[in-house]
């Protein structure tokens, strides 16, 4: 199965609690592909039932689509993801399982390698050594 990490929490700009989530392979959403989605917990209000909605997205959070339609992973909910931890993270696994993905951690970021024998101006990020100008 696909998985997806979480890259992004409380993205601002969604009208609710949103996170961004980085997908292994990339999911065609109509004629384009995305690596990222925005998943948001909506909660009720009168008349209108809480939802999960899953968005393609930047790897900012933003919208990467004009319209911001149901697309797969988006369902109605009949309480308040809010009230509990536990169904509040079971909204943002089950959006993604919808869509076909699984939910893991997010990969050990790979350290940058440490500059060896580079003079001290180098090493701060000049491309020359400033001592060797005449």
């Amino acid at each position: 199965m696909k998985t997806a990490y979480l890259h992004k929490d409380d993205i601002g700009g969604h009208g609710a609690h949103a996170r961004c989530y980085k997908l292994s392979e990339p999911h065609r959403f109509g004629r384009r592909e995305h690596e990222y989605v925005v998943i948001s917990l909506h909660q009720p209000w009168t008349h209108v039932q809480a939802r999960v909605q899953l968005v393609p997205s930047l790897p900012t959070g933003a919208f990467a689509e004009i319209s911001v339609r149901e697309y797969p992973g988006t369902f109605v909910l009949h309480s308040d993801p809010m009230l509990d931890t536990a169904h509040k993270e079971g909204c943002f696994e089950m959006s993604l399982g919808l869509l076909g993905y699984r939910l893991v951690d997010a990969p050990e970021p790979v350290p940058e390698p440490e500059p060896e024998n580079l003079p001290e101006a180098v090493a701060d990020g000049l491309d020359y050594d400033p001592n060797e100008l005449p």
